[in-house]
């Protein structure tokens, strides 16, 4: 989390945000503990400096916990 600035936004792939680093932490706190072995996979960056915006593309990778495909390796990507 200390890689985040204090006053980041996220926003998910079903439209839900968070606003801020703490209030990212609490929204993340109830997934990573049950999903070892994930790991953020940077795609691109794109910097827009006249406009002080940062766009991060990335995809999560982590073993599944779903039933049927546990430990198999399971990817989201965040799209722009």
């Amino acid at each position: 989390m200390e890689l985040f600035h204090e006053d980041v936004l996220f926003e998910n792939r079903t439209g839900g945000k968070a606003e801020g680093r703490e209030n990212l932490r609490r929204a993340w706190s109830g997934r990573f503990p049950h999903h070892g072995g994930f790991r953020f996979v940077e795609e691109k960056a794109f910097i827009d400096e006249s406009q002080q915006k940062v766009l991060y593309p990335w995809c999560l990778e982590w073993p599944s916990i779903e039933k049927g495909c546990e430990s198999k390796p399971e990817k989201r990507r965040r799209s722009m």
